[in-house]
């Protein structure tokens, strides 16, 4: 029941990655919620909950912001240079906390110009095995820091809360608060890697975006404007039905992984599809 309001409201993230048993043991605290209580389920799509979840609740889709909507909250809020802030939010394509990271962070943006670099590198099938094994490292290290950064934030925080420091003799209830803070963040970490991978998908998806989108002369601005040479440059090394199939296939390989398929033979696939063929 509200504490000090008139409202609880209980928010659960990334609610697509319930599995189906936990979802239906969810069913009857969504269905039936003590007064007072608002159950918030966050998830890319309505398709993504189950049927049965989708029947309980209410729609409420939020509105992607403009990039220059979020360069400006990148400036404002995180006094980020003005310049970084547009190629960030571009590169994001308006995801607002990975702008963040890109805007913040000088790792992740090597990272992901280090992915790119690779598949313009790949021509042929020996340089897509090598640039796949690459990708899959990077993928691999991008998610260890991205859970490292986020471990040691949430041990501070609860220490603070706790009102210890590393060297206070621990309380047997400060000691079970931190090994349950410390299962939840093993946990975490089984599934950063597979989210180092989406993100990789995410920027090759914006990639072969902006390389059709030259190729069309849509007229629409670069997800990537600093690779403006590179992407003109593959626009004309690759048909427009090459690559529309890419962007197929990093679709399908995306629907693949949350299946389970080893991520080896998911990249080894994609790799291979993104060599360069000459146009028929």
């Amino acid at each position: 029941m509200p504490a000090i309001a008139n409202y609880r409201i209980m928010i659960v993230e990334d609610a697509d990655r319930m599995s189906e048993r936990t979802s239906n043991l969810f069913l009857k605290s969504l269905e039936e919620p003590p007064k007072g209580t608002i159950w918030m389920l966050c998830a890319p799509s309505e398709a993504d909950l189950l049927p049965t979840i989708r029947s309980r609740v209410r729609r409420i889709m939020l509105k992607v912001p403009a990039v220059a909507d979020v360069a400006r909250l990148l400036v404002e809020k995180y006094d980020v240079d003005e310049k970084l802030a547009m190629v960030s939010a571009s590169q994001a394509q308006s995801h607002v906390g990975m702008a963040r990271r890109l805007a913040t962070n000088a790792s992740a943006r090597d990272r992901r110009r280090q992915v790119l670099e690779l598949v313009l590198s790949i021509v042929d099938v020996p340089t897509a095995v090598a640039a796949s094994e690459k990708l899959l490292k990077l993928a691999e290290s991008d998610g260890a820091q991205l859970t490292g950064e986020l471990d040691e934030q949430e041990r501070v925080e609860l220490m603070q809360r706790l009102g210890v420091t590393e060297d206070s003799k621990l309380t047997p209830s400060s000691r079970a608060q931190l090994r349950k803070l410390e299962e939840a963040q093993k946990k975490r970490s089984t599934r950063s890697k597979r989210d180092g991978l989406d993100r990789i998908f995410v920027d090759l998806m914006g990639f072969y975006r902006d390389v059709l989108s030259v190729q069309l002369n849509s007229g629409q601005a670069l997800i990537n404007p600093d690779l403006a040479k590179e992407i003109g440059q593959l626009a004309t090394d690759i048909s427009q039905a090459q690559a529309i199939h890419i962007i197929d296939k990093i679709e399908q390989v995306r629907y693949r992984m949350d299946r389970n398929v080893k991520d080896s033979l998911l990249m080894d696939s994609l790799c291979v599809a993104m060599r360069r063929r000459k146009r028929s």
